[in-house]
């Protein structure tokens, strides 16, 4: 459970409450996410175009992996009536 919130703070350390322009998101744009496929990986969807985004340096359980239902349920609720700011910090393989 501890390593658990340790992932969320790190999370909140990388969702802010302001919005810097930055990969083709605008400045102000209504983000939300849409879905959490698992601890550490969501949809965010801003006004016209649907994104893939895997939080840096986290590297929570997949969905069916010990506690991965339980990371996603984590970060779901973390996540709740909260804005969020995206700073891409780079691209991968996934």
């Amino acid at each position: 459970m501890r390593f658990i919130y340790c992932i969320l703070a790190a999370l909140v350390l990388l969702i802010v409450l302001s919005f810097k322009t930055h990969a083709g998101f605008k400045a102000h744009s209504a983000l939300h996410i849409a879905y959490f496929y698992d601890g550490d990986t969501v949809k965010i969807i801003d006004a016209s175009k649907t994104y893939k985004l895997r939080i840096a340096h986290i590297d929570a359980p997949e969905r069916n992996q010990t506690y991965g239902k339980k990371s996603r349920r984590a970060l779901i609720k973390l996540c709740k009536n909260t804005n969020i700011e995206i700073i891409i910090t780079g691209t991968d393989k996934y």
